[in-house]
């Protein structure tokens, strides 16, 4: 975590400076150096002082671009070739035997399908 100082009253969060155990002196300092440039006191200086804890790193979708899949190719190649006794294959997804194939029931492929049936109505009224 870590602790923000506004060195003036009326302040965006962009203006906080990061306290330090180095700067803290200095930066009380220029807060009460702006607080009495003011015209009127209504009171004692209060310095407020927010703390914001740093958000946790999430990995982020990698999308299958042409250069990644290449470097996977690639570093699954050299990983087989170091490992000869591990084995690589096509993985397919396999329906029990004898099952039909059916589309997912859902409101996105209801969407899509909507989308599609309007596509090829459109096609259909266009002049070729």
């Amino acid at each position: 975590m870590k602790l923000y100082m506004s060195p003036t009253q009326p302040t965006n969060q962009t203006q906080f400076v990061p306290l330090t155990s180095d700067n803290w002196h200095a930066t009380l300092a220029k807060a009460k150096t702006n607080y009495c440039k003011q015209k009127t006191f209504d009171g004692p200086l209060v310095v407020h002082l927010p703390m914001y804890a740093s958000k946790e790193v999430k990995q982020s979708i990698r999308r299958a671009t042409p250069a990644l899949i290449e470097k996977s190719a690639a570093a699954i190649y050299y990983y087989l070739t170091e490992h000869p006794t591990k084995k690589a294959g096509f993985i397919q997804a396999h329906q029990p035997e004898g099952a039909e194939a059916t589309l997912p029931d859902n409101a996105t492929c209801r969407q899509t399908e909507h989308f599609d049936a309007i596509r090829s109505t459109t096609k259909e009224k266009c002049p070729e």
